[in-house]
């Protein structure tokens, strides 16, 4: 063997070395609204999303993988996040958190089954998403459970007789679902429900008006962060005291920041817990307060606990099972705030809280 020919043997030999000492990596996949109207929750959710893989790698031993996040952003748009979830299938992810809302879920689930990418959703709640048989999972209740309880609170706690409504319809899948599940637990649909009307941002102030020219007992909100915040604020300049329900896809920082004074006791149905004591959910607010400077919410944690789920459904993948057919086995799992049932339809099943705004906080009820 010649002198050239024997360097190219050790640099090949070398280079099989390197490769070999490579960490594992596994690639998560991320898709939400980080730029735009909607991007308050799907910053949030990135926030809870970060933390999560930040301590799996942290904690992982010898020769474990290492988890990697790639982030894109849909901009609430449904073409883009269809467009990213192509992009990261390319790029090799093992699984997707995501999408986030249930209009961009309903959107994305051809290309999601096509692709065969699992894809756990933290926050997508609207029925018509229930399939065991796919490739979707998500760990929110659904809007039927959600609707139950606001109707049950609202009877026996607020005594309401009459509602008029406001939903988003850039999210139609879940705003429109939440007022039609809400109505359904009504005993005279046409008797208490007063007037529905579609949210604009440019006609805030004249919807305002028109909720509450009936003189409804109650205002029910289905629509993002922002919106709803500047819906209160004009509310309560021409009504200081009529209860006002949200919907959890605007319980976020974002709300506080934007509504002010405007929000306060505002109240939210929901199954994030803002004064859980588990040990878990302690350690991780304090971590995320230190690492983000603010109090996790609802999209935070629920983030963190799809990451949760993924890992749990990693560790018990049988040699030659797939990860989806892990996933679609697990019957719970150990969230941040207990133990999260997940019946055989797919559906995930948590005790609701009653939430409001006291001293620009969210607190129960």
């Amino acid at each position: 063997m010649n002198r050239k020919h024997f360097g190219l043997l050790c640099l090949t030999v070398l280079l099989l070395l390197l490769s070999g000492c490579r960490e594992k990596e596994i690639k998560i996949g991320f898709t939400a609204a980080l730029s735009g109207r909607q991007s308050a929750m799907g910053i949030s959710e990135k926030h809870g999303v970060t933390l999560a893989i930040e301590e799996m790698n942290d904690s992982r031993g010898p020769g474990e993988a290492l988890f990697t996040l790639y982030a894109l952003d849909d901009a609430n748009d449904p073409a883009q996040a269809v467009q990213n979830i192509k992009d990261l299938k390319s790029q090799g992810v093992t699984a997707l958190i995501g999408p986030m809302t249930s209009t961009i879920s309903t959107a994305c689930l051809e290309t999601i089954n096509s692709s065969r990418l699992v894809s756990v959703s933290p926050t997508s709640s609207a029925a018509s998403l229930t399939n065991p048989e796919d490739y979707f999972f998500r760990i929110s209740t659904t809007v039927n459970f959600e609707a139950e309880m606001l109707s049950r609170f609202m009877d026996e706690n607020l005594k309401v007789k009459t509602v008029s409504e406001i939903y988003d319809p850039s999210n139609s899948v879940y705003t429109v679902a939440w007022l039609d599940s809400f109505e359904h637990k009504l005993p005279d649909r046409e008797r208490r429900v007063l007037v529905r009307i579609p949210y604009s941002p440019d006609d805030i102030a004249d919807s305002a008006e028109e909720l509450l020219a009936q003189n409804p007992d109650a205002v029910l909100i289905a629509t993002g962060a922002l919106d709803a915040a500047l819906l209160m604020q004009e509310i309560r300049k021409r009504n200081r005291n009529i209860p006002v329900l949200i919907n959890g896809w605007a319980k976020n920082e974002s709300f506080l920041v934007n509504g002010g004074p405007g929000v306060e006791g505002s109240i939210f149905i929901e199954i994030f817990n803002p004064d859980s004591q588990t040990e878990a959910y302690l350690s991780f607010k304090d971590k995320f307060i230190k690492r983000f400077g603010y109090e996790p919410g609802f999209a935070e944690t629920q983030s963190y606990d799809a990451l949760l789920f993924l890992q749990e459904g990693l560790n018990k993948q049988a040699s030659g099972e797939s990860l989806r057919d892990s996933l679609a086995s697990l019957s719970s799992f150990e969230g941040l705030q207990g133990t999260v049932q997940i019946g055989e339809d797919g559906d995930v099943h948590r005790p609701f809280h009653i939430v409001t705004v006291r001293d620009r906080r969210f607190v129960s009820y």
